[in-house]
């Protein structure tokens, strides 16, 4: 893919799955909804999550946003991932309203989620992975 290739696929509202590493170096793999600005990957995760605590052990992460039908389009980010609370309703919201439809339901989940320990994982990409099977035929 191109960069505006993979711009226009990240915009949509696939699951990602992110890995991070345990303690003894194995890895514990996330479904989780993320955000894309272009530059980096932001994801909203509660602080009493074992990624959370993986991720404050060692940085190191990966991402994995893909199709799971024909034509098969993904793209695999590996990166350092950061730790913070910066923006944080902004991002809920953000995340909310990308996955969830309807008003009330989405004033639900950010209802649920500012009563709960929310952090946010910005993750940084260091090496970026596409493909596009739609463009081999």
């Amino acid at each position: 893919m191109t960069t505006r290739e993979m711009n226009s696929f990240l915009k949509d509202n696939w699951l990602a799955r992110l890995v991070t590493l345990r303690k003894n170096g194995s890895p514990q793999i996330t479904p989780v909804w993320y955000d894309w600005d272009g530059r980096k990957f932001t994801v909203v995760t509660r602080s009493d999550r074992v990624k959370y605590r993986n991720i404050k052990a060692d940085d190191r992460v990966a991402l994995c946003i893909d199709t799971n039908d024909k034509p098969y389009k993904g793209v695999i980010v590996e990166g350092k991932a950061e730790l913070t609370d910066r923006n944080l309703r902004d991002q809920m919201k953000k995340a909310i309203w990308k996955y969830i439809e309807g008003d009330e339901e989405r004033q639900r989940y950010l209802q649920r989620w500012l009563n709960e320990p929310r952090v946010l994982i910005v993750v940084h990409p260091t090496r970026t992975i596409t493909w596009d099977n739609s463009k081999t035929r």
